[in-house]
């Protein structure tokens, strides 16, 4: 709850309530330092990332093999690890781990969770080799473990906005990188148990700009549209960008059967993905009408009259539309 309340009122801020803090230093007063004094915490963030990455690129150069200039990034990370025990002595250092939490978990209506991981991203308008650093780092990092914990603060959260933003800022320049064979496990896996929010969303937008639909990232797609909105909202986004199928014979029934799922959301969001495909020149004329059939008989369909409502927080999924004009205007598309 203290993280949540950091998360939305900044100490800084003057609107922050004033019972906050007070309610911090109880609660601290209450812990035994020494009970924490085997625990650390890694308090680097988004730009500290970004940071580490660039300070590895400098020394190493771009030339050295990418598992030396990852292991060279964790080092530089090291002057960021924390001792809880100790840092309970510093209460603007507790505050900032607890603004930390927060950001990780609580929603803010109207925020951009990754905004942050894209302005530290603008260093790769001058260094792109960047970005290749970055990826190969989040590659190894969660080659290990999709979850976040102690050990590892939330670098895992961090790499994952920093890496998505990343690829939205050079959409090409990741998707040629990037190793999908490799790196798609790797996202499906956290998209479904990444446990913090601004993880997930940004590991479906990473799937959305490696351009491949597949079984299993239609599973990982439908997880997502069960999300927070901020999730929701991403997954959306992701099906604007998926151009190839693999196996397409197995993954058009899966993703014409989305039309009629129980989930308005989910139905919604697989009416754009179809669109999508459907106006891909590589998509055969015997596939693009399966599609157009599969928007016609969804258009007729009972299912058709129910509402997007309750989404006005979010600008990518529309509120008080019937599924019936989504599907009609998808159908148009194609």
């Amino acid at each position: 709850m203290i993280g949540r309340c950091l998360y939305r009122h900044s100490p800084s801020n003057p609107t922050m309530p004033p019972t906050v803090l007070p309610m911090i230093r109880e609660i601290l007063s209450q812990i035994d330092p020494g009970s924490l004094m085997g625990t650390p915490y890694l308090s680097a963030r988004e730009d500290e990332m970004v940071a580490a990455a660039e300070k590895a690129l400098k020394k190493l150069g771009s030339e050295a093999a990418l598992s030396d200039l990852v292991e060279e990034c964790n080092f530089n990370l090291k002057e960021y690890h924390v001792i809880l025990g100790e840092a309970l002595g510093n209460e603007n250092e507790i505050v900032e781990i607890l603004e930390n939490v927060g950001s990780c978990y609580f929603t803010q209506s109207g925020s951009d969770p990754l905004k942050v991981a894209y302005d530290a991203t603008s260093i790769l308008d001058t260094q792109p080799y960047l970005l290749v650093v970055m990826t190969t780092w989040l590659t190894s990092v969660m080659s290990q473990t999709v979850r976040d914990d102690m050990d590892t603060g939330y670098l895992i959260s961090y790499l994952l906005s920093v890496v998505a933003a990343s690829a939205k800022r050079m959409p090409s320049a990741f998707a040629n990188s990037a190793n999908p064979e490799l790196l798609e496990p790797m996202l499906i896996k956290a998209v479904k148990h990444h446990n913090t929010y601004p993880g997930r969303k940004a590991a479906i937008l990473m799937l959305g700009h490696l351009k491949r639909i597949s079984r299993e990232i239609s599973q990982a797609l439908n997880s997502a549209l069960t999300d927070v909105i901020e999730v929701q909202s991403s997954a959306i986004e992701a099906c604007l960008k998926f151009q190839q199928m693999k196996a397409f014979d197995e993954i058009l029934p899966v993703l014409l059967e989305g039309l009629q799922h129980v989930s308005v959301t989910t139905a919604y969001a697989y009416s754009i993905l179809l669109s999508v495909i459907g106006c891909n020149k590589r998509t055969s004329s015997t596939h693009r009408q399966m599609i157009i059939e599969a928007l016609a008989s969804a258009y007729k369909s009972e299912g058709a009259n129910r509402s997007l409502t309750g989404w006005h927080v979010s600008t990518s999924i529309p509120s008080l539309f019937k599924l019936k004009a989504v599907f009609y205007q998808e159908l148009l598309r194609v």
